[in-house]
């Protein structure tokens, strides 16, 4: 359907370029939810191009367009430009909202990445920009991005934050590799408690679990290590 939304927008009785970036951004989309995540790069990247030249540098649209780009970026495991867009977004963001991002929400709304008439959360960019360096194994760069994106993402009345869970986790990592076992361990169990409570957190808390029994193994907790363990593969036999 939406291929053909795309045909039909592109015609010259349709000219209205933004109307032509949806439909390339929808088509992306779908790809996305496919995993078919190197067909829907090159359209996200033809949505920015048209919003960057329709559009003002800060419009909500053009902001939420890089982080499509970034994302999908990621996923690609093309660090080094999703990097520069994570940058690109937080600068432009923090000019808007201050490093804080103080009084961005009303109480008890958590952000909706998907809406184009919302703002972006600055604790978006930030995580973002935290997960590359994580991945790239740069530490040191990741632990002050995660320790600020976490007093945004945990403002009163937004437990179901989607970069709460991942912060905690994030800045858990950096510390686990930085030897900072017990730092690390308490943030785990933060994270695990979260994704339980989610729908969709079966896939993350198998994760956490695996990474909070390392924790243990590395303090020579093997008791408990195994208990996660024991624990981990019952969750993997219910998928």
């Amino acid at each position: 359907m939406w291929k053909r939304l795309l045909d039909v927008t592109e015609k010259p009785l349709r000219p209205n370029q933004l109307d032509v970036a949806i439909s390339c951004e929808n088509l992306a989309i779908c790809y996305s939810q496919q995993r078919k995540n190197a067909k829907a790069q090159p359209l996200f990247e033809r949505a920015l191009s048209i919003r960057e030249k329709e559009l003002k540098p800060n419009d909500p649209v053009v902001v939420q367009s890089l982080m499509s780009v970034a994302d999908c970026d990621i996923r690609l495991d093309k660090l080094a430009e999703a990097e520069q867009l994570f940058k690109r977004i937080l600068a432009i963001r923090e000019k808007s909202l201050g490093p804080e991002d103080k009084d961005q929400y009303p109480a008890g709304l958590a952000p909706t990445l998907t809406s184009h008439t919302e703002q972006l959360p600055l604790d978006a960019p930030l995580f973002g920009l935290a997960d590359c360096y994580l991945r790239e194994g740069k530490y040191a760069d990741a632990e002050p991005l995660f320790k600020r994106s976490l007093p945004i993402s945990m403002k009163a009345d937004r437990a179901n934050d989607p970069f709460l869970a991942g912060s905690l986790e994030g800045l858990a990592l950096c510390y686990f590799h930085q030897g900072r076992i017990a730092e690390a361990e308490p943030l785990l169990k933060r994270s695990i408690a979260l994704a339980k409570n989610s729908p969709t957190g079966q896939k993350e808390m198998t994760r956490m679990l695996d990474a909070l029994a390392n924790c243990d193994i590395k303090e020579g907790k093997r008791a408990e290590a195994e208990r996660l363990r024991k624990r981990l593969f019952s969750l993997t036999q219910q998928k």
